[in-house]
């Protein structure tokens, strides 16, 4: 996320360039992203392993926790790849949406990975 403070391409002045820096931008990002998602998941895994019965109700056992992080990610994924559609659809015959659907990309896998902070963040912080 330090990119997207000083700009993600700044020296691309052509379409090409926007697309070839943009196409490793998204590279770099989808490494950082799987890889915090995959640590994320191990960290989630090392949980307590048996449910207790509490005031708002039964807690998730350790696997039923992971099901539901799985299933989370899964929907993401989904959402990613419709939004995705509708810039490309939006820019489509275009020279710009290669450049348009690599910024949705970017900020999409950027505001996820912000979401899983806000989310997950505290239990870690314990």
């Amino acid at each position: 996320m330090a990119r997207e403070k000083a700009g993600d391409c700044p020296d691309a002045r052509t379409t090409m360039a926007m697309n070839q820096c943009y196409g490793g931008a998204i590279e770099s990002s989808e490494v950082n992203y799987r890889t915090y998602v995959a640590d994320l998941r191990a960290m989630l895994a090392q949980g307590p392993d048996s449910s207790t019965n509490g005031p708002t109700g039964r807690s998730l056992t350790r696997q039923e926790f992971l099901t539901r992080f799985d299933q989370e990610e899964a929907a993401w994924q989904k959402y990613r790849e419709a939004m995705l559609s509708g810039a490309d659809g939006l820019y489509r015959g275009g020279t710009i949406v290669n450049v348009m659907s690599a910024t949705c990309n970017l900020m999409l896998l950027r505001s996820h990975m912000r979401e899983l902070v806000a989310v997950y963040g505290e239990y870690f912080s314990h």
